[in-house]
Formats: structure tokens, sequence, C-alpha cells
């Protein structure tokens, strides 16, 4: 019993050890940290100090000669406005990259809700089929079909496969509604790239009406 009592006082000693040496190692990991912002702090300070010498003497220069004053005057202004269209340049590239983004996923939302709902298909298919042959009902299904429902095409009874299809090219053409929305908003690679999207998805819906009409002259 003592000696249970002992190790008991050495494993919670342990983990305090441990946990000092966690703690420890995390304050100079944070000095570490707070040490660097410094420097980097004082960097900055010196090259801004250097920098307001410099406008210092340039001011100084351009206060000698009149001339110069409303050159520099002109140029700075110019600079300014070359500034503010760059900074505009860069705000509207930002926000064409946030809606390609936004497109992007919305897109893989759209084809991982599909291929969720192709294998809840698939499974029901086997199901069915699973009880249609335990009553004597023989279904027979050729390989290029299995290969198509692996894909997340299956086969039910026409009077549900026909929902199905259009549920999914409603869903597609929901998609490519706000995806064409988005696109009237941004230009240059952006826009491209949602097209590209639109395509796809406009594509991937047309497929999956088609397969299923084939499996339908089939059944």
């Amino acid at each position: 019993m003592e000696r249970e009592k002992i190790n008991a006082v050495e494993t919670m000693a342990e983990e305090v050890r441990c946990e000092l040496e966690r703690l420890r190692a995390e304050r100079e990991k944070d000095d570490v940290a707070l040490m660097k912002e410094r420097i980097a702090i004082e960097s900055e300070m010196e090259l801004l100090s250097k920098l307001r010498r410099e406008v210092e003497e340039q001011l100084q220069s351009l206060l000698s000669n009149k001339v110069e004053i409303s050159y520099e005057k002109e140029r700075i202004s110019k600079l300014q406005k070359e500034a503010e269209s760059e900074k505009q340049e860069i705000s509207r590239l930002q926000y064409d990259l946030e809606v390609e983004r936004k497109a992007l996923s919305m897109a893989r939302a759209w084809a991982e809700d599909e291929a969720k709902r192709a294998r809840e298909q698939a499974k029901a298919l086997e199901e069915a089929r699973y009880r249609w042959e335990k009553h004597g009902i023989k279904v027979v299904v050729d390989s290029s079909l299995d290969e198509e429902s692996s894909t997340g095409v299956t086969w039910l009874t026409a009077g549900k496969q026909i929902p199905s299809v259009e549920g999914t090219v409603s869903r597609a053409e929901n998609l490519v509604d706000k995806l064409k929305l988005m696109a009237d908003n941004v230009k240059g690679k952006s826009l491209n790239v949602i097209g590209k999207i639109i395509q796809k998805v406009q594509v991937s819906s047309i497929c999956a009406m088609f397969v299923c009409l084939g499996w339908m002259q089939k059944f």
C-alpha cells in the first residue's frame, strides 16, 4: 500500500515535471517569437527613420527651387494615382480570386452531393434487386451498366429514375445560374475558370441524363 502511494506521488511528480517542461518550452518559444518581432520592429523603425531623413533632405532640396517643387509635386501626384490604380487592381484581383474560390467550392459541393446521391441510389438498387430475386424475379444487367452504376449512375424502376435524373439536371441548372451571376462580376482568368466550371457542370448533367436514357431503353 505504501509503495502504491509512493508510485502515485512519483507519477504525479513526473506529470508536473513534464507539464513544467512543456510550459517552459512554450515560454521559450514565445520569447523567441517576441524577440524576432522586436528585431523586426526595430529594423522597420530604422528603415522608416532612414526614409524620413531622405524625404526631409528631398524636401529641403525642393524648397530651394520652385520649379523643382512643381515638378516633384506633379511626379508625386502621378505616383499616387498609379499607386491608387494598382491598389484598385489588386482589390479587383482579390475579389475575382475570392469569387473563383467560391465557385470552385460550390461546384465541389455539388459534385460531392451528386456522388452521395448516386451511392445511395446504388445501394437502394442492390436492395431492390435482392428483394426481386428473393421473390423469384430475375434481374439481368449487362457489364457496361454495372460499370456505369459503379461511377454513380444507377438503375431503378423507370418511375424512380426519371425524377432522380430530373433532380440532377435541375440542381445542375440552379448551380449554373448561380455561377453565371458570379461570372458577370469578374473578368480575365477568373472569368475563364468559372466558364470552364460551368461547362463541366453542364456536361456532367447531360452525361447523367443520356446514361439514364440509355439504360431505360435497355430496361
